[in-house]
């Protein structure tokens, strides 16, 4: 689908095996390699060397994430020898970027927090000091990653689902703590630390940085429910993930079948994310095609104090 849209789209696997995240030096040290990332720069790089022989534009490069794609996003955005390798960015539900954040917050009175959040990162990306020197969300507030580049920063709409997302969060740490009370004081709280106020918190300071910024909340329920084959809870609430077959225009291989209206919004996607691929606004009418035209796009403005973001 995108591809049609005069773009080409490289995809890449993360590499979940132990080798590519371990270090190779003493394995009773703290040290770690973050040999997923370096992976990731080097598939960035292949695309540089060899994306011309596809017809492809090496300066115009759109490095996209979703969930934990997402996080390894805003990672290259702070890594200074990623940023030859691409021009603007789309973050789309960060998650575990948030879980971080909120567990360093909630859990900063507790004994050893610490220890609770490598429950969730054991295996993620470290602080070494020289690849990743501190925390994405700490750079994104000190304005110490790459702020000539444009982001699209979405999220879903989690006000709908929040007790569902909360319950699988309390099963997962009631196997491991019995301390489950002092993580996780409420509902609301936990919906905003892990889902709202990072992705508004980056937008923030990435205008405040003079940046770039495009913020977006898909809400959108799915009118055919195979789409989810059998997780029932989805039926009615936007889960994770809910945005890819329409930005994907993939929905025949997902055994779901769009209405007109969501084809019409799938299309409106694809134009918006094709226009930010080209020219990094997702709003610009310069490369327009005849196609998107006909779509008869809403003006997407920036985030900023008076615009917040695009409901899909």
């Amino acid at each position: 689908g995108i591809s049609s849209r005069d773009m080409w789209m490289v995809i890449w696997k993360m590499n979940v095996l132990l080798e590519s995240i371990m270090s190779d030096h003493d394995l009773h040290s703290s040290a770690a390699g973050n040999y997923g990332i370096l992976d990731q720069q080097a598939a960035l790089l292949w695309v540089q060397q060899n994306i011309p022989v596809f017809g492809g534009d090496p300066s115009k490069v759109t490095l996209f994430g979703e969930s934990a794609g997402a996080q390894s996003v805003s990672l290259h955005l702070m890594i200074q020898s990623s940023q030859p390798l691409f021009k603007q960015a789309v973050l789309q539900s960060c998650f575990f970027f948030n879980l971080t954040n909120v567990f360093l917050i909630s859990g900063s009175k507790v004994v050893n927090p610490f220890r609770f959040l490598e429950v969730f990162e054991t295996w993620g990306p470290y602080i070494d000091g020289k690849l990743i020197k501190e925390q994405a969300v700490t750079a994104f507030q000190k304005g110490h990653w790459q702020k000539e580049k444009p982001v699209l920063l979405g999220k879903r709409d989690t006000h709908k689902n929040r007790k569902k997302v909360q319950y699988k969060i309390k099963v997962k740490i009631y196997l491991l703590s019995d301390q489950l009370s002092l993580f996780l004081p409420s509902p609301q709280i936990v919906t905003d630390y892990i889902f709202l106020c990072p992705s508004r918190r980056s937008a923030r300071a990435g205008t405040a940085a003079g940046s770039k910024v495009w913020m977006y909340v898909f809400d959108h329920v799915a009118s055919d429910h195979r789409v989810w084959s059998g997780l029932t809870f989805c039926y009615q609430h936007a889960c994770h993930g809910a945005e890819l077959p329409f930005l994907f225009d993939s929905a025949s291989v997902a055994n779901f079948t769009l209405s007109m209206p969501e084809k019409l919004l799938s299309n409106r996607m694809l134009c918006y994310w094709g226009a930010f691929a080209h020219t990094g606004d997702p709003s610009s009418r310069a490369q327009q095609t005849t196609f998107c035209r006909e779509q008869r796009l809403p003006v997407w403005p920036r985030y900023s104090d008076t615009s917040s973001w695009l409901v899909m």
